[in-house]
């Protein structure tokens, strides 16, 4: 199968303005019932979906949930060694961790959710692509995502509430300065698959608009990867996304780990 020319989108920039329309945004209440516990009230979950469905279908393979995944560095031919010196490190880390979870570097891999990126080769026809370049703007990162003929349609704007590829792009040249740390480049890059996976910002839903933007998360409330405007070295993925993930993407194996 051919792969489909990456077309040229007009930006859904989630990561650029932070202002997201209330219909841009399905705010899951708390609920309860025998699997759960409940889904905290400021987490928000995108409206949309992967093609893949949002319940796994009876009996549960390990491929229903395992995006082929593409990393594609592209920086100038002067800086191509410094950059994938510096990114292949912490895309790995977004996905696959290190194997020591608790220290800060686990990946989407290896927590307790039903998602499970798999590596390919370049120029695959994937569902997830992973850039690396120095963007034009002024964005750390950046997810957008299209529907099944790879037009662009934004997370609650696809027909169908269905997409069926994710671009994460990662602005090299941003991470200068405070910002050349690996556990960053990491942040970001999980940060940008999470969004991939029907995760929106944190807190930026109707009922509680904007009130962690900026803040690393109120005080008594645990910081999340999906925090907005929060670059943070020692930000990972906590339970409460895994408790988003699961609630997105329904599987009996895992149920509602991380609630």
């Amino acid at each position: 199968m051919n792969t489909p020319a990456p077309p040229s989108p007009v930006r859904y920039d989630l990561n650029q303005d932070g202002v997201i329309g209330l219909g841009d945004i399905l705010t899951i209440n708390p609920f309860f019932n025998s699997s759960c516990t409940m889904l905290p009230p400021h987490k928000t979950l995108f409206a949309g979906r992967w093609y893949h469905g949002s319940v796994c279908p009876s009996p549960c393979s390990i491929s229903w949930m395992t995006p082929p995944t593409e990393k594609t560095i592209l920086c100038p031919s002067d800086q191509q060694a410094t950059c994938t010196a510096k990114w292949d490190p912490a895309l790995s880390l977004a996905v696959d961790g290190d194997g020591k979870p608790g220290n800060g570097s686990q990946g989407w891999n290896e927590t307790s959710n039903t998602v499970y990126y798999s590596w390919q080769p370049l120029n695959y026809y994937n569902d997830v692509r992973i850039f690396v370049a120095n963007f034009a703007p002024d964005w750390l990162g950046l997810s957008e995502v299209y529907d099944r003929d790879y037009v662009y349609c934004g997370a609650d704007k696809c027909p169908n509430n269905t997409w069926y590829w994710q671009h994460v792009q990662l602005n090299h040249h941003r991470f200068t300065g405070a910002y050349d740390n690996e556990n960053l480049r990491r942040a970001a890059t999980t940060h940008e698959l999470g969004h991939g996976i029907s995760l929106a910002h944190d807190g930026l839903g109707p009922a509680a608009t904007g009130f962690r933007d900026g803040l690393c998360g109120p005080p008594g409330v645990p910081q999340t990867i999906m925090d907005y405007d929060c670059v943070d070295a020692g930000i990972t993925i906590a339970p409460w996304d895994d408790c988003g993930v699961n609630h997105a993407y329904q599987d009996p194996n895992w149920g509602f780990a991380g609630c």
